[in-house]
């Protein structure tokens, strides 16, 4: 699995991205966050990934979907099709830069790979979750308001700001630029798009 770096502090630096190198291979990796059918996340991801496919230097498109959804979407919206520019989403946009860039390419062959949980075993674990949370917030009087603030903060500590917890030490200060901020959360070009987003997503749910 490998995704090629760009030496362009403009593309390593945008927000809902995250860039790194593999602790064991060394191989970089270049992470992009997205809001689903967001035109502002499709505009990045086709961005970034053509930046790789025009200097030669992409090794893999990683997905975070699994064989039975990726599978329904190409049946439901193929490539081409009216449905797709309706649906326009990054996922599609980025598999179908991975095989352009791949035909052109003269390297080995650019993978894709869907690197997500099969969608049973995730409904079973939103569901599950789910039931949890109800439980809590019928209960606050033993202890389930309580859990719930206990797992915002660790989300918050494990996502934004490891310093926030007690267990904080010194390394995590210097892998701060690791992580994403507020400022990922509240791009303004993206919550703009927000609403394109929803409604995509309702669209392509009953599609």
């Amino acid at each position: 699995m490998q995704l090629m770096s760009l030496k362009n502090s403009q593309q390593l630096s945008q927000r809902q991205t995250l860039f790194f190198h593999d602790a064991k291979t060394g191989v970089p990796i270049h992470i992009i966050g997205t809001m689903h059918y967001n035109p502002h996340s499709i505009a990045k991801v086709e961005g970034i990934v053509s930046s790789y496919g025009k200097a030669n230097r992409l090794g893999s498109v990683v997905l975070e979907s699994c064989e039975e959804r990726w599978s329904a979407t190409q049946h439901v919206q193929p490539e081409g099709s009216k449905m797709r520019s309706f649906l326009d989403n990054e996922f599609q946009t980025a598999a179908e830069l991975a095989k352009l860039y791949d035909e052109q390419s003269e390297k080995e062959n650019i993978r894709l790979i869907l690197a997500d949980e099969d969608i049973q075993s995730n409904n079973m674990r939103i569901k599950k979750a789910f039931k949890s949370t109800i439980t809590d917030i019928v209960n606050p009087w033993k202890g389930g308001w309580e859990s719930i603030m206990l797992d915002l903060k660790r989300g918050y500590s494990e996502n934004f700001d490891p310093r926030s917890t007690n267990r904080s030490t010194k390394e995590d200060d210097e892998r701060m630029h690791l992580y994403l901020d507020r400022d990922d959360l509240l791009d303004m070009e993206m919550l703009r798009s927000a609403p394109i987003s929803l409604a995509r997503y309702v669209l392509g749910f009953v599609a």
